[in-house]
């Protein structure tokens, strides 16, 4: 595997871009070129092009139904870093009870799907709200 420092003109890649924005959407574009430069030189990089299942791959705006089956958390949707550390600590917190709990033998039959819910991902979900001062 090869790393390389990317530079470019006119796109500033230090600090954060809030998702969407004007500077987001120009970082997203300059990448996409920079993947394009990848494969005319003849490299490859692996995408994933097929739907994944959400019994396994939890994200922000669709939670996984079944805490035993994730194996990630896709914090997806966020509009700043913040918003997303915020709400993956809350999911690291769930997760951490639940194994707590499922280490109870009396636990031992519960029937997850019922029982336990992630909590809500407010810090994205927030990271979107207008200021009623700024609304039009």
């Amino acid at each position: 595997m090869n790393c390389y420092r990317l530079e470019t003109d006119g796109v500033d890649f230090k600090g954060e871009k809030l998702y969407m924005s004007a500077d987001f959407i120009k970082m997203m574009w300059r990448r996409t070129w920079f993947l394009l430069e990848v494969l005319i030189r003849g490299y490859c990089f692996i995408f994933t092009v097929r739907f994944l299942d959400t019994l396994y791959f939890s994200g922000f705006w669709q939670d996984s139904k079944d805490f035993r089956a994730v194996a990630i958390v896709h914090a997806n949707c966020c509009q700043s870093i913040n918003a997303k550390v915020k709400d993956l600590r809350v999911v690291l917190r769930d997760w951490k009870r639940f194994k707590k709990i499922m280490s109870y033998p009396r636990f031992a039959g519960v029937n997850v799907r019922e029982t336990f819910r992630w909590t809500r991902h407010w810090g994205c979900w927030n990271s979107w709200k207008v200021d009623d001062k700024t609304k039009v």
